[in-house]
């Protein structure tokens, strides 16, 4: 500031327009703040900053004399005005700043991180015209259409008039309205601590420049619409059917104040965005819009915040990333989930409310169930230890009907029976495929045929006395399935029952092979039996679903359940000779077909169930008595879901002949690959 008054006093003696002077020296602070400081981010550029800054700005008091010289003969009056107001405008200038900042007091380190909007330098330049005082972060609502974008970040919500209807401020900014579709307005939307960016995620310019032609994140982001439907329809779809992570009340009110941590929401929208209807996604494939919301995600997440957060956050990018055929990513995250939560002690870790608590359980025992066909996908061990002394979840309704409010930790204890939920069944039916995977993994070891027909029955029993144990209300009825969906609750019905039948039929698929092999064995009969039932069973389950309203599965490891359920049916046409059993199974495999298809739109990991069902079916065609032989190959038919069976087996280019398929020998055609 010495510098800038000896500089700007040594040149106001020579310059007789005071004017100029005041232009030059407001409009090198401007451009400095403008470019130097709204975008610079390391400590040269600040020290740059600063002296022009300094000699730009400091020397200005200097002019003040040469105003009252201009004015007239007696400036004294003028001049003390003038002073006055420079004083009080100094005086008054750090609480009012401090007032506007006060909800956004979270943001350390900005410019430094360069999470400052280039918004903000450009309002100090103006300011500055108007004012010599350092720049500040400034904290207007001035209707702006770029404070949308940033609005939807801070979780500032639309003022809706008394009438209804789109509020004022965005009808006349031309912007999407937070209030369209179902969303409940919230009453009051505070400042989030948790909706500012992290030092790693990119500024909105940098994700501009990354997006996909078609669509920018600043527009999905700053589209409040957008934003509530991606995440309800990540509810809708992923969230139960492959992992329990969240109470969905209390997470969509916090969406709606602003305090869901972005990271989150970004891993919910890459796995949502698939199944949007929404015009702003049009000329984007479903399988392609994820990506950008994933690797938001990823630069969000921080390993070394050893938290639930980041458990939730490794879970979603783990899931992302099978469905996308990233087996060793997804082996990752869910490797990182479990540390953490091994590490944390997840299930006795201290929580403020029975809520709380119970989202912990849920976490826990979604990443025991994660582990058991995750490891099992990639062939590596497990990582979970199963603790008999962890509650299983409550029932759905219990709570989705739970609060924050409620304190009471004796209403968590008392809570009704635990035997009466999807999610609980779920876990007893993953307990059995623990042991199914161990028994089919033994079929390519010594064990002698005796031993494992004797495991077989073991497990065969328990899958039937859970079937049996079930209360009356979830059994697989079209009743029940219809009270589900009524609640919102027929995916999660479907997923359970779909769960039983598939490893059902893996504990009995070895038999289709032995009852070929050894006819006259009542053994190999029965299971064999077995196995087309539960084969039945799972297509007329996945038919039900498609034809139910609230109901149609659409997760990604269907399209494997699929593909097991369908080399079944091909083993009867194949070998059996009842011609209403052989138009059955044709009939069925066109519709697993047309379903995989449907499928295939939403999921590019089922790229490789395509490749599977093509390859098993080659080699059917070069010699059906072995094509079921239960070696090591059929083992990885089977469980390891993740990869490609072979290399070898597939075409050079990675695209399928579709002519090999024919109505003939499968039952469906390339015709259907539209």
């Amino acid at each position: 500031m010495i510098f800038g008054q000896l500089a700007l006093g040594y040149v106001s003696d020579r310059v007789k327009n005071v004017l100029t002077l005041v232009f030059a020296s407001s409009f090198s602070a401007a451009v400095a703040s403008f470019t130097i400081w709204g975008y610079g981010s390391s400590l040269a550029s600040l020290l740059v900053f600063s002296i022009i800054f300094g000699l730009a700005t400091g020397g200005f008091p200097c002019l003040w004399q040469r105003f009252g010289c201009v004015l007239s003969d007696d400036p004294g009056p003028v001049y003390a005005l003038m002073a006055f107001g420079k004083g009080l405008g100094n005086v008054l200038i750090g609480p009012i700043s401090a007032a506007l900042m006060a909800g956004r007091r979270h943001i350390k380190d900005a410019a430094d991180a360069k999470r400052l909007d280039h918004r903000f330098a450009i309002r100090i330049g103006l300011s500055l015209c108007a004012h010599d005082s350092p720049p500040s972060i400034p904290c207007d609502n001035s209707p702006d259409p770029d404070d949308e974008i940033l609005n939807s970040v801070l979780g500032v919500s639309c003022e809706v008039p008394i009438g209804g209807g789109q509020c004022t401020y965005c009808a006349t900014q031309n912007i999407a309205c937070s209030r369209a579709g179902s969303i409940i307005q919230p009453k009051a939307v505070p400042v989030s601590p948790l909706s500012i960016a992290t030092p790693t995620t990119p500024s909105v310019t940098e994700i501009i420049v990354a997006s996909p032609p078609g669509i920018t994140p600043v527009a999905a982001v700053s589209d409040k619409a957008l934003c509530f439907e991606l995440v309800e329809l990540y509810f809708k779809y992923i969230h139960d059917c492959l992992h329990s992570l969240f109470h969905r009340p209390s997470f969509m009110l916090d969406l709606h104040e602003g305090t869901a941590p972005l990271a989150l929401v970004y891993g919910m929208m890459a796995l949502s965005a698939r199944f949007s209807s929404n015009p702003i996604f049009n000329g984007i494939a479903p399988i392609s819009r994820g990506e950008l919301f994933a690797n938001e995600c990823n630069m969000l997440l921080n390993l070394r915040d050893v938290s639930l957060t980041s458990i939730q956050a490794c879970v979603l990018l783990g899931a992302y990333s099978i469905v996308e055929g990233e087996a060793g990513a997804e082996s990752v995250f869910y490797s990182a989930a479990c540390r953490i939560a091994n590490y944390l002690d997840l299930p006795n870790l201290p929580t403020p409310d029975p809520l709380q608590r119970e989202i912990h359980i849920r976490v826990y025992w979604s990443l025991c169930m994660i582990d058991v066909w995750s490891s099992t996908g990639v062939n590596l061990p497990r990582l979970m230890e199963r603790r008999m002394n962890v509650p299983l979840p409550m029932n759905e309704s219990t709570f989705l009907n739970m609060t924050r409010a409620n304190n009471n930790h004796f209403d968590f204890i008392l809570s009704p029976n635990r035997e009466d939920s999807l999610i609980a069944q779920m876990i007893k039916l993953n307990s059995i495929l623990l042991k199914v995977n161990d028994a089919i993994k033994s079929l390519t070891s010594d064990s002698t045929v005796t031993n494992i027909d004797e495991t077989v029955s073991t497990l065969a029993q328990e899958l039937e006395a859970w079937e049996l144990e079930l209360p009356p209300n979830l059994r697989d009825t079209p009743s029940n399935l219809h009270s589900f969906a009524a609640q919102g609750l027929g995916r999660i019905f479907i997923a359970v029952h779909t769960g039983h039948y598939h490893y059902s039929q893996l504990l009995f698929y070895q038999y289709l092979d032995e009852v070929q092999r050894f006819p006259a064995s009542p053994t190999a009969q029965i299971f064999a039996r077995k196995c087309k039932e539960n084969a039945v069973s799972m297509s007329r389950i996945i038919d039900l679903a498609n034809t139910t309203p609230g109901c149609d599965a659409k997760f990604n490891m269907l399209g494997h359940i699929i593909v097991i359920t369908s080399s079944i049916f091909i083993h009867t046409l194949l070998f059996e000779t009842d011609e209403a059993e052989i138009a059955n199974a044709r009939a069925t495999l066109e519709r697993h077909f047309n379903t995989l298809v449907a499928l295939r739109v939403y999921w590019p990991g089922l790229e490789v169930c395509f490749v599977r069902l093509k390859t098993f079916h080659e080699l059917c065609r070069k010699s059906m008595n072995t094509s079921y032989r239960m070696d090591r190959w059929m083992l990885r038919f089977l469980t390891e879901f993740a990869r490609p069976i072979d290399e070898k087996e597939r075409d050079e280019d990675g695209n399928m002949d579709l002519d090999r398929w024919s109505v003939g020998n499968i039952g469906i055609s390339p015709e259907n690959w539209a």
